[in-house]
């Protein structure tokens, strides 16, 4: 085994998902902590809506979106979206 190694920093912040390594001053990968479901999609169970858009897409798209960030205030409050941004 090497004696290099090198710590992993995920931040998961209420917008932002930023991930790097301790020893870089910025983050390598920085994603957007957002899902979007279609507004049709609403009040249907977890298992029966659509593929969400996740991240810049959802941000983005042209369809109307219901849009749902799986932290605030510093806490997970659905994990189910928190593991699609991921």
């Amino acid at each position: 085994m090497s004696g290099n190694k090198t710590a992993l920093v995920l931040d998961n912040g209420s917008d932002t998902v930023k991930a790097g390594f301790a020893k870089e001053e910025t983050p390598h990968t920085i994603l957007t902590s957002v899902v979007g479901y279609p507004e049709s999609a609403k009040f249907q169970e977890v298992a029966d809506r659509d593929n969400p858009f996740i991240g810049q897409d959802a941000l983005h798209s042209s369809c109307n979106l219901d849009l749902a960030f799986p932290i605030k205030n510093s806490i997970i409050t659905n994990w189910d979206d928190m593991e699609m941004v991921s």
